[in-house]
């Protein structure tokens, strides 16, 4: 069951409403499409910022936008009275970025269970060249009321 409080939240961050994580802002990611349990986050690519010393974009600029996403689609599905942890996140980088460009990833969970839900993602460049694949798990625990 989607939550439509969290959806409305996800749509206000599509239409600029609401504004991006600072995180989100500094490395240049943009929520610009939400589903029931499926995300798409855009990254433009400043090399210049996120290069690691080889000049290539940073693994973990790339994980980031992965997990960014993942997130999203698996927070979607999740009633008000809960969050989630990561407890683990897996990405296969395929190929390296040496240019500012854009960068989207597609999110989708794969399995919602009780305690336990599994999400991927998959990394592409404009032209869909995939960059990265990614899954992740996560566990659903109770909004804290502190």
């Amino acid at each position: 069951m989607t939550n439509s409080l969290r959806m409305d939240h996800f749509q206000k961050l599509i239409t600029g409403e609401f504004p991006q994580t600072a995180y989100a802002k500094l490395l240049g990611m943009q929520l610009t499409k939400i589903g029931s349990g499926t995300a798409t986050v855009e990254m433009d690519v400043n090399i210049l910022q996120l290069a690691n010393p080889l000049g290539a974009l940073h693994g973990g600029a790339v994980t980031s936008l992965a997990d960014h996403s993942m997130g999203i689609a698996y927070l979607s599905l999740l009633p008000d009275t809960e969050v989630f942890g990561t407890i683990e996140l897996k990405i296969n980088l395929l190929k390296m970025i040496n240019t500012d460009c854009k960068l989207i990833s597609h999110a989708a969970v794969l399995k919602n269970g009780k305690s336990i839900g599994v999400v991927e993602a998959t990394v592409t460049m404009l032209d869909g060249t995939i960059v990265a694949k990614s899954i992740s798990t996560c566990m659903r625990l109770p909004l804290s009321k502190n």
